[in-house]
């Protein structure tokens, strides 16, 4: 997992091929169960980066983002937006980040190619 503590580092984060990223904060009701959701899809989905802002060091991120809710998880794909999940419902998450991870990014598809 990465944590982004700018906007530079979110966006760099957004230039890999699959990201989930993770707005969430220490004070949220819903720490201990993300943090266990976390663990799941990192062990489950190695392929996919995921990256946790915390919108207490970069509250400039909500705005970007048009963040409402914490947590709120962004599913990416290429660099573009494909889900928002606001909260956390656990199963729709998963499913989610099941159905990117199925998804052949752009760069994989090349490389593929130029085999």
């Amino acid at each position: 997992m990465i944590a982004c503590y700018s906007l530079e580092e979110l966006k760099s984060t957004l230039s890999r091929p699959k990201c989930l990223v993770i707005f969430s904060s220490s004070w949220t009701c819903e720490v201990k169960s993300t943090n266990r959701l976390i663990s799941a899809l990192t062990a489950n989905h190695p392929k996919i980066t995921i990256a946790m802002v915390d919108i207490d060091s970069v509250p400039e991120a909500l705005a970007r983002d048009d963040v409402w809710a914490i947590p709120t998880f962004e599913l990416f794909h290429d660099g573009t937006l494909l889900k928002k999940v606001e909260g956390c419902p656990e199963a729709e998450i998963a499913e989610a980040v099941r159905e990117l991870d199925e998804l052949a990014s752009t760069r994989e598809e090349l490389s593929i190619k130029s085999d």
